[in-house]
Order: C-alpha cells, then sequence, then structure tokens
C-alpha cells in the first residue's frame, strides 16, 4: 500500500469525528480537485463519493465545541510530526504570522472584527474590512520552500495575535515530539515586545528569533553599563537597585532626532547600537534567486534588555541581537537601505550561532506563500457558514489537506503545463532535493494529486447506504438567525451584550 493511501485510511479511523469518510472524501477532494472555486463545488469531485450535504456534516464532525475542535488539530499533528522524524537533540524550524479571513457579508457569523487587508487597489479606501484574524504556527521541514501548518486558531475579539501566538506556542512546546529537540521559532516585527518575549521565555527548549523595528530601543545591564549617571545611581543607598543601563538605538549612525509633543517641540539624542563593542562579527558570500552576487555583513552584541511593559518583566530575561547588512558584491550598493536587527531570545540563545540566526530568520518568509497557498488552492477564506464553529472546524479541514499534499509529494508523477515547460526546466537545476529529484511545490502536487488518488482502492471510502431521508415537512417555518454586530477591540464586553439582547 502506498503511503499516502495509508494516510487516508488513517484519517477515518484516527481522527475521530463523527462523520470519518464524510471527512476523509472532503480532505481527498480539496487536496486535488483544481476547478472548485467555492467549498461547495468540491462535491462535484470525482473523489468525492457523497452528496454535497455531506460536506456539512464533514465539517460539523470534526467537533462540537473548541475543546473537540482541537483535540481534533491535535491528532492531525501528531500524523504530520510522525512523518519528520525527530529525534533528541534535532532542530525543528518554526514560522509565526497573523493574517485575516475577510466576512464582510456574513452578518451572523459572530465575534466579527475589523481586520487589515493587504493590496488595496483604490488609494482612497481604507485597507481594512471585517472578518477573523487567524494566527498560523507553521513548521520548515527542510524540504524546498514547504511551510506546514501545525496550529492554525481565529484570534478572538478579547485577545490580540500576540496573545494567540503565545497560547499556540506554549501548547505545541508540550507536545511529545517537540519536547526532546530545540524549537526554533521566526517571527516578524509585531512580536518583538515584552508582551510575547516575557511570556515564553520560560519554555527551556524554544529560542525565538524575532525581528526588532529599525529605530526600537535596548538597554545594557546595569552591571555592564559605561554612563557615569549609572555610577552614580549606584552611590543611592534608598531605593530599588538600578536594573538597566546605557540606553541605545537601532540605527545606523548616532544623531539627534526632533519630536513634538502637544505642540511643543523638543529634541532626543539617540546613540546608535553601533557605538557598543560586539562581540561577534561575521561577513559571508551569498547570490539572490537571479544569480546577483552579495556581501552580508553580520554583528551580533549579547546579553542586551529592554524595557518592562504591562506587567511583563524582562530584567532578567536578556537576548542577543544580531545586525545583518547586504550589499552587492560588485558595486558595493546596499541592496536594503535600512540595516535588519534580529534578536536571538531564549534560554539556549548561547546554542545558536550568528550565521544560523541570520539563516533562519531567512525561511520565516516561507510562511506568506503558504498562507497565500492556502487562501487561492485550499480555500481558507472561501468556506461560508453562519456558525463560527464551523468555520474554526474547516481550519482543521485546510491543516489537514496541507499534510496529505506533503505526503503525497513523493508519489505524484508532475507533468508541467505546455506553457510553462520551459520555465519550470530553467529553473530546474535551482530546486534539486537531497536525492537529486525535483522538489515539487505544494500547487505542483496538487496539480498531479487527483491522478494518484483515483488509485486508490475506494472501498474504505465510499459511504454506507441509506434510506432517503423523509425531509423538512412542507410550510416548515424557520426561526431566523441572530445577525451579531461588528465588534471593534477595545469596545467594552457589555456594550456589545446590550447590542445582541436589543437585536433579539
Amino acid at each position: 500500500m502506498k503511503k499516502t493511501e495509508q494516510f487516508c485510511q488513517e484519517l477515518g479511523s484516527k481522527i475521530s469525528t463523527r462523520n470519518p469518510k464524510a471527512f476523509t472524501n472532503l480532505v481527498i477532494s480539496l487536496s486535488s480537485y483544481e476547478s472548485a472555486g467555492s467549498v461547495t463545488e468540491l462535491s462535484e469531485s470525482p473523489l468525492f463519493h457523497h452528496q454535497y450535504s455531506s460536506i456539512r456534516d464533514a465539517i460539523a464532525g470534526v467537533g462540537e465545541d473548541e475543546e473537540e475542535q482541537s483535540a481534533a488539530m491535535s491528532r492531525i499533528r501528531d500524523m504530520g510530526l510522525s512523518q519528520l522524524s525527530l529525534e533528541e537533540g534535532n532542530r525543528i524550524l518554526l514560522q509565526t504570522d497573523a493574517s485575516s479571513v475577510v466576512k464582510a457579508h456574513s452578518a451572523c457569523l459572530s465575534d466579527r472584527q475589523y481586520v487589515k487587508i493587504n493590496n488595496n487597489v483604490i488609494t482612497s479606501n481604507k485597507p481594512i474590512n471585517v472578518g477573523y484574524p487567524i494566527s498560523l504556527v507553521n513548521a520548515s521541514v527542510g524540504v524546498d520552500k514547504w511551510s506546514i501548518p501545525l496550529d492554525i486558531r481565529r484570534i478572538s475579539s478579547g485577545q490580540s495575535a500576540t496573545d494567540c501566538a503565545v497560547d499556540q506556542v506554549k501548547e505545541l512546546m508540550k507536545h511529545d515530539e517537540l519536547c526532546n529537540c530545540m524549537v526554533i521559532n521566526s517571527l516578524d516585527s509585531g512580536y518583538g515586545n515584552a508582551s510575547y518575549m516575557g511570556r515564553v521565555y520560560e519554555e527551556e527548549n524554544l529560542v525565538n528569533l524575532i525581528r526588532f523595528r529599525h529605530g526600537n530601543k535596548v538597554y545594557l545591564p546595569h552591571a555592564c553599563s559605561r554612563s557615569s549617571t549609572s555610577h552614580q545611581l549606584e552611590e543611592k543607598k534608598n531605593g530599588r537597585p538600578p536594573v538597566f543601563g546605557d540606553k541605545f538605538y537601532l540605527i545606523e549612525h548616532s544623531d539627534v532626532k526632533s519630536y513634538h509633543r502637544k505642540g511643543v517641540a523638543y529634541e532626543v539624542e539617540r546613540t546608535s547600537i553601533f557605538d557598543l563593542s560586539h562581540q561577534d562579527y561575521v561577513e559571508l558570500t551569498g547570490r539572490t534567486y537571479k544569480g546577483r552576487a552579495l556581501n552580508i555583513q553580520l554583528w551580533r552584541w549579547n546579553d542586551l534588555l529592554i524595557r518592562n511593559k504591562n506587567g511583563h518583566q524582562m530584567q532578567d530575561k536578556p537576548f542577543d541581537l544580531v545586525a545583518s547588512r547586504v550589499s552587492d558584491a560588485h558595486t558595493g550598493q546596499l541592496v536594503f537601505q535600512r540595516t535588519m536587527f534580529t534578536v536571538v531570545h531564549g534560554q539556549q540563545k548561547q546554542e545558536i550561532t550568528i550565521r544560523q540566526a541570520f539563516e533562519g530568520y531567512r525561511k520565516r518568509y516561507d510562511i506568506e506563500p503558504a498562507i497565500k497557498f492556502a487562501k487561492q488552492e485550499l480555500l481558507l477564506d472561501k468556506y461560508q457558514t453562519p456558525s463560527k464553529q464551523h468555520f474554526d472546524n474547516w481550519l482543521v479541514v485546510v491543516m489537514t489537506a496541507f499534510w496529505l499534499l506533503f505526503t503525497a509529494r513523493e508519489e505524484v508523477k508532475y507533468v508541467s503545463k505546455k506553457w510553462r515547460q520551459y520555465k519550470e526546466a530553467k529553473i530546474k537545476q535551482d530546486a534539486l532535493a537531497a536525492d537529486g529529484m525535483p522538489a515539487l511545490k505544494p500547487s505542483q502536487v496538487k496539480q498531479a494529486a487527483q491522478a494518484l488518488f483515483l488509485t486508490f482502492d475506494p472501498k474504505p471510502f465510499l459511504p454506507k447506504t441509506s434510506n432517503k431521508g423523509k425531509g423538512r415537512a412542507y410550510g416548515t417555518q424557520i426561526e431566523p438567525r441572530i445577525r451579531h454586530p461588528v465588534v471593534k477591540k477595545g469596545q467594552k464586553q457589555t456594550e456589545t451584550k446590550l447590542k445582541i439582547e436589543k437585536l433579539e
């Protein structure tokens, strides 16, 4: 039996949904049927052996509440991670990011929020819409640029993206497969704050690679401070001993910047981080996708701090700072106008070299095309439902389809379209797997998956025969669903409840 066929058969037995065959049929169709523009059209797939009404049953059967849905996602995660063969001492690279699913016309969905949208075509429009923000934690599996979700979660109106990411990471760190290896999590600048860094520091085998915004402030510990002001503070006998020492800004050169507060202008002297002696320096060479030669300069400063904020203590959670500057190898001109600053944060930060920190954060971008693929090919944002729980269940279906495609990547026979052959032959040498075979992308696997799935024995996936139901009695009147208002973060929950009560 093929590995992919075995994976499909295990879905019905291990996931323990209320409709295992319908769920398996839905996942297989989602992973292979290219003509579907909506979730309902997946019923037209030759691999979907049920009626279109079974799609709703398959999604509803994942779980009736958050606890059952979370348990189903955990079982999918177990099946996926078992393919990676993680051993004690290994390293696994995670990528964390937030995205949004637009639900502007779904008034019956509760807890909808204002979400940010990209690619705003009309300049005068604000880049916001109504829908659900979601948080994803993906695993970089070491195969080309594959980034597969380990956890997809809807961000509720009562939490921020940072709060949701903290919950996801802490739950993942309890997983048996991740307890015995070092977990390296790469995140963008939205997570470079005390709210995230202060709460995940307790995870012993977790190291975070977080980008800091240009211009951020960092501090030396007071014991390492060089300024005369800090020495004067030491002479104080009363009060709390000082913790934070000299302040440095993440800028290329020291300067004086003007600010305005309530109409009054004032100036601040900013000391560049490059005025502080670094502990490590490395020069690397690289090459872009198109062959452009690059020079890469890396600096590292150890044991820096950021200020406490909102009750999150940071004085005992030091981090290392890595600055990277990329220039053209021939002209010497900077490829990026600003230096990138990356933080190495965690109890085992010293295990990460300066080069590993730079290359590890570069892999963070792989989650961006993964989210795009999930929306365009796996219909992540196309599912229409009035139930918030069903939307959460749909995230489990999408995650399962991703793992199914990853399982099938070695067994499919991909043949490119005639109009794509020249381009794919040109880049074939740059995308070879470890065994010398071309590393297929998720979209290529999906294009070839249907031919593979049709070779499976259909008996385990066929529905049981049953008599046709009586259906709804003629003249039955259905009570209209409640139309929920859009929740604006920061708004008191009592105000929201009053609005719902008035609508009822």
